[in-house]
């Protein structure tokens, strides 16, 4: 019997932005708990039943560092390596975790 792997939900993807010769841009945003860079095993959900895991890059927060306040949390945009029309609006991003 194999383990039972627990994916956790980062986000539901709302839009994307394809700039040539970069990574595909997955909006909106997300908060993953650190600032820097931050690489991450997705599973991508598609709607229309299909799925796919890919390494995806969050390459540092969208904003420099502010002083700390309570309730701030530092956002991160994901970019994954494939193209625009692989990863649909509705798309649903699951984190792996790491082994």
């Amino acid at each position: 019997m194999e383990p039972q792997v627990t994916l956790s939900l980062v986000l539901v993807v709302a839009d994307t932005f394809a700039v040539e010769g970069r990574d595909l841009l997955l909006a909106p945003d997300v908060d993953l708990g650190q600032p820097g860079i931050q690489t991450l095993e997705v599973l991508l959900k598609r709607p229309d039943g299909t799925s796919v895991l890919v390494t995806a890059r969050a390459p540092g927060p969208l904003a420099p560092p502010r002083p700390a306040r309570e309730g701030k949390r530092i956002r991160h945009m994901l970019s994954v390596p494939l193209p625009k029309d692989a990863v649909p609006v509705g798309t649903e991003v699951w984190r792996v975790p790491s082994t």
